[in-house]
This record gives structure tokens, sequence and C-alpha cells, in this order.
């Protein structure tokens, strides 16, 4: 981890990264692994009671986010797409059936709202990437959320997706079976919402940069292989 909390790929004394990647590729890189590390898209590993895999979503994770930053909210965007395809990877029964979105903005503030993220992130569910989105549920939002949030998704929301739009308020337990009653119980929901999964983004992360390590790797060693 560096010290903004964000993964590195930089190598103090191994320059080799730099030699078979531009400056350009590197920032890709580095800017999509921030974005992973604020957690703000976590795979649960769990599935609904159809064989959906869960993604959730807390935009209170992007308290340190700079959507001023061109580069930042980019990373954040490809994040999504990294994260959907790690999902889908291997997952035949996710593939065929699709996701299912569970959002928790209940702790985010005005201030986090990046209209341009929000809009790209949105669209990229919404027929960029090749998933079947088959339910995505709101759970306690805040209370700039009807008046801010959701007239700005709707706008960018395809027809088909508002309508796999549900918005879920009142206590815990209300909420809690509500998503029972459409295939998701505690046991596949995270422990932020009152479910018993606890999600580990650290090692969650931990693990793709060690995959993305020895594909690095296997690249390299195949184009040394090609070039001699």
């Amino acid at each position: 981890m560096g010290g903004d909390g964000a993964l590195s790929l930089h190598n103090g004394d191994d320059d080799d990264t730099n030699n078979t990647m531009d400056k350009a590729d590197i920032t890709k890189i580095e800017t999509t692994l921030k974005g992973l590390s604020y957690g703000l898209l976590r795979p649960t590993t769990t599935h609904d009671s159809a064989g959906r895999a869960l993604l959730f979503i807390d935009p209170s994770r992007l308290a340190n986010y700079n959507k001023h930053n061109e580069d930042e909210r980019f990373g954040v965007a490809r994040a999504l797409w990294y994260v959907l395809h790690s999902m889908l990877e291997g997952n035949e029964t996710a593939q065929k059936v699709g996701i299912v979105v569970v959002a928790y903005p209940h702790h985010a503030k005005l201030s986090y709202l990046d209209r341009k993220l929000m809009k790209m992130n949105v669209e990229s569910l919404s027929g960029c990437i090749p998933v079947r989105l088959g339910g995505f549920h709101i759970c306690h939002p805040p209370w700039f959320f009807g008046k801010v949030a959701f007239p700005l998704m709707k706008l960018v929301m395809r027809e088909r997706m508002r309508k796999r739009v549900r918005v879920h308020v009142g206590s815990e337990e209300k909420v809690l079976k509500e998503l029972e009653e459409v295939g998701m119980g505690r046991e596949v929901l995270p422990s932020e919402i009152g479910g018993d999964v606890v999600l580990d983004n650290d090692g969650w992360m931990q693990d793709m940069v060690n995959l993305y390590t020895v594909a690095l790797f296997t690249w390299r060693t195949d184009l040394n292989v090609n070039l001699s």
C-alpha cells in the first residue's frame, strides 16, 4: 500500500515495468488501483437465490475522492469495469443470470456527489458493460437522494434499468426483510446493512494485485521469448 492507501506498481529496484509500459499506461493502472482502494465498489463473493452475483456499492467510501481530478474520476470508472470482470470471470452462472447491485448511500454526503462519475457508472451498468443487471437495490438513502441523486440517475438510466431499481427505507429489520423477499438473506448481505458477510477490501485488492503481477510476469516472459 502507498501512503494514500492505494496500491502501487512501482518497484524501486526494477525499471522493467517502465521499459515495457509508457507513463500513460502506468498512470491508468495506478489510478485504477486507487479507484479500487476506495472500496466504493466491492464484490461480496455471494449470490442471491437465483445465482446472481452481488455487487455492494457504498458512496460514503468516496470521502477522500477528488472529483475535480479527471484521472481519479476515470480511475474509479475503470474500477467498476475491473470489479465486474472479476465477478464474472470463471463464474458461468453469473455470466448467464447476471448480477444484483446493493447500494448503501446512507452515510454519504452531498459533497461526495460527482455527476460526471455517476453518469459514467450508470451508463456502464446500463449497457456498455456486457453484464445482465437483475436488480438495483438502494438501501437507507440519505435525505438528498430523492431530491438530487436519484433524479440525476434516472436521467442517464435506460428504461429497462429504471424498472429494476428498488428503494428500501425504514428500520434495518424492515429493509432486511424486503431484501430477503427478493432472494437475499442475511447470509449473503454485507455487515454494513445488517448482513453476515464481512467485506475485506484490502485483502481482496491484494489478491487482485497478486493475480495482476502473475499475469504481467507471464506477459513479459512471453514477450521476451517472442523477441529473442
